[in-house]
């Protein structure tokens, strides 16, 4: 359902990010997304950011990641601490600078389902949680990939005090439809915050047709797998023809209006854009335009790391960041 992408430049300077790479990778090879740190860092101190993307790769027709999130699933057990925070498709490192990161902690003891406050542990960490918003609570199970049973909760308050944080509950996702906890959770399940990137879909937009005589119907269709983020001309060489090119992609060919245009993305097999031989209507003439954008179904995490100066650990992080939504 999902594939993950680095960056094109992965790096501790200012360039760092920027648009997502061909390089797939998994947030359960944390080590490739994320370097661990040294011990001269962990003597030190450092802070350390990564850009990860998700690519909703689901080809059916009108499917979408919905309500798609980000978290940090396992936070670290030594004394460096993991955030998230939403990227856009094209941000660097010197732009993150007023983002809004946000990362996790253990429950500090059991809690019973219904109940509407929770305490979390999160030691020296006063950043963890926002005010409001959502968090996710969870049991890890064993191997650290699945999480069950698990909610998503909305909060009301967060406060910290001594290393520890008071979460007030206003809503949930649930069935029970109040604002408590469903499940009962054994003490140092994870609570995470939650960082919104929405409904992850490909689509079409900014349509513009330049002729005299001919009409477009505004309705070329994305693909979640093949769709590209692109800005595309078709450029008619006649009445019954179009060059189809890409600011990105270049030059994809010549197509005949009088049958569907499909052009296929040699990465993967999918489409970059679907337009049906019914969407013109007309006479158009050579030097015709009809331009349109298409934009991936993709979404970026920035991946903030803090090692404090005389951490604890063997330079490895412990964490991982995924994707959790409701389809």
């Amino acid at each position: 359902m999902w594939q993950y992408y680095k960056a094109a430049i992965n790096s501790d300077t200012s360039s760092n990010g920027g648009a997502m790479s061909n390089k797939s990778t998994s947030p359960f090879l944390f080590e490739d997304v994320f370097p661990g740190y040294s011990e001269e860092e962990r003597q030190t101190g450092a802070t350390r950011s990564r850009k990860l993307f998700y690519k909703f790769v689901n080809d059916t027709e009108g499917t979408k990641g919905r309500n798609t999130a980000s978290f940090v699933k396992q936070p670290s057990s030594g004394e460096d601490y993991l955030y998230v925070a939403v990227g856009s498709l094209t941000d660097t490192q010197g732009d993150i600078g007023s983002y809004s990161f946000l990362g996790s902690g253990f429950l500090s003891g059991s809690i019973t389902g219904n109940v509407s406050t929770c305490l979390v542990v999160t030691g020296a960490r006063s950043d963890m949680f926002a005010t409001t918003g959502s968090i996710i609570v969870g049991t890890i199970a064993a191997g650290g990939d699945a999480i069950s049973p698990f909610e998503k909760l909305t909060l009301s308050a967060a406060n910290y005090a001594g290393g520890t944080w008071t979460l007030s509950i206003s809503g949930d996702g649930n069935e029970n439809g109040g604002g408590t906890v469903l499940h009962s959770y054994a003490g140092g399940a994870l609570v995470s915050s939650l960082v919104s990137h929405g409904d992850v879909y490909a689509y079409v937009d900014n349509y513009s047709t330049n002729s005299v005589g001919g009409s477009f119907n505004d309705d070329a269709e994305a693909r979640n797998i093949g769709t590209i983020d692109d800005s595309w001309t078709l450029e008619f060489l006649d009445a019954n023809q179009v060059s189809a090119y890409g600011s990105s992609a270049g030059t994809l060919g010549t197509y005949y209006i009088s049958a569907d245009i499909a052009p296929e993305n040699p990465l993967n097999g999918s489409y970059y854009f679907y337009i049906n031989a019914n969407s013109f209507s007309g006479t158009f003439a050579g030097g015709d335009t009809v331009t349109f954008d298409t934009n991936s179904a993709t979404c970026a995490v920035w991946i903030k790391g803090v090692c404090l100066s005389g951490a604890a650990g063997n330079g490895s992080v412990v964490a991982f960041v995924g994707p959790v939504y409701e389809s």
